[in-house]
């Protein structure tokens, strides 16, 4: 058994018998699938949560942002922005963030020019 399918059983056992009752722990298997690279992984357990708070928003958006995900990133910030979570000081970060990885992004593209 690989380490990624281990790690995705285990967070598959733990939100199935206890993420709903320990506010943490979605926040931190997000945060850890997101440090690990595991975007998906990260995005699927985000995407279960039914309670999300600003924490867990904020780690989400920036862990797209740290992949160069920026576009979803903002996309997902507008998303919270509909919802009855207010963003914070950090949410605001994290969505700078997005923006300025989407911009370098952009604008180190061979033949591309920025104006």
């Amino acid at each position: 058994m690989h380490v990624e399918d281990a790690v995705q059983k285990g967070a598959y056992f733990i939100l199935k018998k206890i993420m709903q009752s320990v506010a943490i722990l979605p926040t931190a298997l997000v945060d850890m699938y997101c440090r690990c690279g595991c975007v998906e992984a990260a995005l699927e357990v985000f995407r279960r949560v039914s309670s999300k708070d600003v924490v867990l928003w904020n780690v989400m958006i920036g862990g797209l942002a740290m992949h160069g995900h920026s576009r979803l990133a903002v996309d997902l910030f507008a998303l919270m922005k509909e919802t009855a979570t207010a963003p914070n000081e950090s949410t605001y970060i994290a969505a700078m963030f997005a923006q300025t990885v989407h911009i370098v992004l952009v604008c180190t593209k061979p033949k591309m020019v920025c104006t």
